[in-house]
């Protein structure tokens, strides 16, 4: 059983749920957080470049924003203290987007 790890730092058990009950832009997170047209999947990871530096990557997937999308996403983190979320920072990312 995976553990998501909310913005605000609880988490939830992913296998509490079945797979119809938790939305897409949930799948693996660290974090999820809202953005003006995007619902935002990022994934941190830490990372070592060729010298053994390290640094913190983060895999973003942005899902455009829906009514459907909007009502899953406030269901999921209304007991925020902000609905919306922040990003968390990251030395590099890559971004994809679906529709």
């Amino acid at each position: 059983m995976q553990n998501i790890l909310k913005a605000d730092g609880t988490t939830f058990l992913k296998g509490c749920f079945s797979k119809e009950e938790v939305p897409k832009f949930l799948d693996g997170a660290t974090n999820v957080y809202r953005t003006k047209g995007y619902i935002v999947n990022q994934v941190l990871s830490f990372e070592e470049d060729e010298n053994g530096n390290g640094f913190v990557f983060s895999r973003d997937i942005y899902y455009r924003r829906t009514p459907k999308r909007d009502k899953e996403f406030e269901r999921w983190f209304s007991d925020r203290q902000y609905t919306d979320g922040k990003r968390f920072p990251s030395q590099a990312y890559s971004r994809t987007y679906v529709r």
